[in-house]
């Protein structure tokens, strides 16, 4: 009897780190190396969010606060493809 063993995809695990300081003029940097998947991963695609809502062209791993930022809440959402392809 042969049994054929298929793949599950498997969850990533560990934390996303936003270091800098929180204020005008200052650059906050999303840091994405504690973040591992038994899959494998691919390159991570970045978008930096001012109060929920995707910032225009704010795609790096970097964020630098402005202005407009003062009194927002700032997050980065990470997206990337595993080995499985998820």
């Amino acid at each position: 009897m042969n049994w054929n063993i298929e793949n599950v995809n498997d969850a990533p695990v560990g934390d996303l780190l936003i270091t800098g300081t929180v204020a005008q003029g200052q650059t906050l940097t999303a840091d994405a190396t504690g973040i591992t998947d038994a899959d494998g991963l691919s390159a991570f695609a970045y978008q930096w969010l001012r109060d929920g809502v995707a910032v225009s062209g704010e795609t790096g791993q970097t964020d630098q606060l402005t202005q407009a930022d003062v009194g927002d809440d700032m997050s980065v959402r990470i997206r990337y493809t595993d080995g499985f392809g998820a």
